[in-house]
């Protein structure tokens, strides 16, 4: 798994060659999910690959393929 970029709250990660966005939001509470993306980080699809409730996006980095779906 390689970070391309990363924010405060969003990383667009390369794993087994896809590219993915791993986006945490509090809005509901605390949640990370990830998407299926291109490399800039723009979201293909909306529908969730993969996180979880109650993680942050440095759990999801540092287990990445633990959180996939």
């Amino acid at each position: 798994m390689q970070v391309i970029s990363q924010t405060e709250n969003k990383a667009v990660v390369l794993y087994n060659n896809k590219f993915y966005l791993v986006s945490q939001s509090s809005r509901f509470g605390l949640e990370t999910l990830i998407f299926n993306s291109d490399s800039q980080g723009n979201v293909s699809d909306w529908i969730d690959v993969g996180g979880e409730n109650m993680t942050t996006l440095g759990e999801v980095l540092a287990n990445f393929s633990d959180y996939l779906y």
